[in-house]
């Protein structure tokens, strides 16, 4: 998402959301790289005004540069608490390109933006499509314990499995899937190598009787080779 941060700015300018669940943002010395700028999330944050948190789940290392690749959120009111809980792995470290595959921990980042509402952010662990490897279901199980202890909660990221595979059941059995109904893409058709593709591995989850959805769309926007779930909420007291 680095080598977009300035597109997303101008695209967050226009949308004035109140909370943005951010995945594969980097935090480090400013610095310019192949990829986009080392400290987007910093960046992002700084022009929009928001408040932040970020999660690194890759230490990144090269001959001129090191920074960090993670989760992230951001907030226009102050947080009230954040927490990051690992659910698969641990962070690992690379002296070149980015990792694909299991090697990429679970974390899930997560903000109390009203108190007893929280806002959370995860990267899901990949797997080759279709296919769905006994990494992702220890997984799964993880993260949904982990999201049980939270009542009401809005959850957003990108998950790397379709509707139709049995992470997505297990998700679906204690969240509610606040997609547009019937969504079919969340790849940006340009810009993702497997845009041509129709999977849509991107999703708003929530949970609890105080949330409620009002408005949910995707973006065709290019700010990422991922396209933007957007959605209105409203909190009930």
């Amino acid at each position: 998402m680095g080598n977009y941060w300035q597109r997303i700015v101008e695209f967050l300018k226009q949308e004035e959301p109140d909370v943005v669940l951010l995945q594969e943002v980097t935090r480090g010395v400013d610095a310019h790289l192949a990829l986009g700028v080392s400290d987007s999330v910093k960046q992002i944050a700084g022009e929009l005004r928001y408040e932040w948190v970020f999660e690194p789940m890759i230490e990144m290392k090269t001959r001129k540069h090191e920074y960090e690749v993670g989760v992230g959120i951001l907030t226009k009111k102050k947080m009230k608490k954040t927490e990051a809980r690992g659910y698969w792995g641990k962070k690992i470290k690379l002296g070149g390109s980015l990792a694909e595959g299991d090697l990429l921990p679970g974390i899930l980042v997560e903000a109390e933006v009203v108190p007893g509402v929280w806002v959370g952010v995860t990267h899901f662990l990949w797997s080759m499509h279709p296919l769905i490897s006994q990494e992702q279901m220890k997984a799964v199980e993880k993260l949904i314990e982990l999201v049980a202890g939270r009542e009401n909660m809005i959850l957003g990221g990108d998950f790397n499995v379709t509707d139709d595979t049995v992470i997505y059941e297990k998700l679906k059995e204690v969240m509610r899937d606040d997609r547009p109904l019937g969504c079919r893409r969340t790849l940006h058709p340009v810009i993702h190598r497997a845009g041509e593709h129709n999977l849509a591995v991107d999703y708003l989850w929530s949970k609890g009787a105080r949330i409620k959805l009002l408005e949910t769309r995707v973006v065709e926007v290019g700010i990422s080779d991922h396209m933007p779930l957007v959605a209105w909420y409203e909190v009930l007291t």
